[in-house]
């Protein structure tokens, strides 16, 4: 399955075998840069750029749209949910983190830093999130939310650390491992597929010259490239894992 998510605002949905359509959804108004599954893979949080500057949820399954969020002042650069998938944090270049409930789409909390919001991760079952500038590494405690389920833009997170720490270049977004499968991006745009205990890969397919990587998300059966055109590529890859593990083990 293909989700690209293009410069012309449109989120759709594609089987990988066919180029074509299959559901066409109204999506953000400009280029999506940011992509991240839920813990269990039903849901799917997208942010948009510097113009759009929303956050929606999404039913990856079938594509439907549950929740469009405002309220963010530039480009939504990080995504993260809480384990129980109950809460979503999203980061901008405005220079707050944002908690959202899940599944009403109202906002929780609003977490004010010094720049823009590079990685999100919430740690201690939801009761504290650690945010990631370029420099700063913050450490808050949001445990208020888990104590009352009532809406409150009010709320505030107790800032428990921030240390200097330089940030840009802590992750990839060129390759993954989910479940003991490698995904990765190679020479000449290919995209290439494993298993880590096996040195041998399989090409999945190739990326246009012009297409550039800017961001990655592997969850069990799906893989997400996100493109420096705006476009977010999903792929179902269950029958890949069939036929990798038949070739390794043939």
């Amino acid at each position: 399955m293909c989700a690209p998510a293009s410069t012309d605002g449109i989120f759709r949905v594609w089987e990988a075998k066919d180029p074509s359509p299959t559901i066409d959804l109204n999506n953000h108004s400009d280029w999506i840069v940011s992509v991240k599954f839920s813990p269990d893979g039903k849901l799917l949080a997208t942010g948009g750029n510097e113009k759009d500057k929303t956050v929606k949820i999404w039913d990856p399954i079938v594509g439907s749209h549950k929740h469009t969020l405002h309220g963010h002042g530039w480009a939504v650069y990080s995504l993260a949910f809480s384990d129980d998938g109950c809460m979503l944090a999203s980061g901008s270049c405005d220079g707050t983190t944002r908690v959202w409930d899940v599944s009403s789409g109202s906002l929780r909390l609003i977490l004010p830093h010094d720049d823009y919001i590079l990685r999100l991760q919430f740690t201690e079952e939801g009761r504290n999130l650690i945010s990631r500038t370029p420099d700063m590494t913050y450490s808050w405690d949001i445990s208020v939310l888990a104590a009352s389920r009532e809406v409150s833009v009010e709320a505030s997170g107790t800032l428990l650390s921030k240390r200097s720490e330089h940030n840009e270049g802590d992750s990839s977004v060129m390759s993954g491992v989910s479940q003991g499968y490698f995904f990765g991006m190679g020479q000449a745009h290919r995209v290439v597929m494993g298993k880590v205990t096996q040195r041998e890969v399989c090409l999945v397919g190739t990326m246009q010259e012009e297409y550039r990587i800017t961001g990655f998300a592997f969850h069990t059966d799906r893989v997400v490239f996100a493109c420096t055109d705006g476009s977010i590529v999903i792929l179902d890859v269950s029958r890949l894992k069939r036929e990798l593990d038949g070739k390794l083990n043939g």
